[in-house]
């Protein structure tokens, strides 16, 4: 992690209600925020790796089946035409929870889509070379769901969508507990005495994930060797 996070030991020390909930407020949506760019970031490449797969598989089986043949050039655009019609959606999705973006983080994404494109549509820039498109299908295909499972076990490795989740529920629960302070539904020792709660259900909660984490490689590895 970042050493610009704050630090644990930060509102462990203060004894004030007021400081200790800023601080793990502070705390908490620090590491929210770079929990998310990571959950977001092997989510989203998890997806695009599914869409390479199938576009490639079911131009494969589209051509094995002769649905169509890439050297008529009649059908040639009017597969292309098809390839081409989740395209806008793919790039409307460059913009979707967009919360925050900057513009240089947007064109890092615009490009990362636009790379994913051509690797969708890369049977065809191949026909167009005269080289024969089924040979790049089955790589292709290989090469998205790799790209996927590899993204899903380090997300799930990790822990990066649950420390999302665990710190933004932290964050909220916080927030209100303060609230029912601020509005007289508690008083400050019972507010602060609910902080201290949720801080330490963070603490348990995050110690459970991780093992469960290591359980569920352990689980899947252990199912791959063979019992005596």
């Amino acid at each position: 992690m970042s050493n610009n996070h704050p630090n644990w030991s930060d509102f462990l020390t203060d004894t004030d209600y007021e400081a200790r909930h800023l601080k793990f407020v502070a705390y908490c949506e620090s590491y929210e925020k770079c929990f998310l760019a990571k959950s977001q970031t092997c989510r989203k490449l998890a997806v695009e790796g599914l869409f390479w797969a199938l576009s490639a598989l079911v131009l494969y089986i589209a051509a094995n089946n002769s649905f169509f043949e890439l050297g008529n050039h009649a059908e040639n655009y009017t597969s292309l035409f098809l390839f081409l019609l989740p395209m806008p959606l793919m790039l409307i999705n460059v913009f979707y929870d967009g919360d925050g973006f900057t513009l240089d983080r947007v064109w890092v994404r615009v490009s990362m889509k636009l790379l994913s494109m051509v690797i969708m549509l890369s049977p065809f820039v191949v026909n167009w070379l005269g080289v024969d498109f089924k040979v790049v299908l089955l790589p292709l295909v290989t090469l998205g769901l790799g790209v996927s499972i590899l993204n899903y076990l380090l997300n799930r490795l990790n822990g990066y969508t649950r420390a999302w989740s665990r710190y933004r529920t932290a964050g909220y629960q916080t927030k209100l507990a303060n609230a029912r302070y601020q509005s007289g539904h508690l008083l400050e020792k019972e507010a602060h005495e609910r902080l201290l709660d949720i801080i330490e259900q963070e603490v348990v909660s995050r110690h459970n994930d991780i093992i469960d984490d290591f359980h569920f490689f352990g689980e899947k590895i252990n199912g791959l060797i063979p019992s005596k």
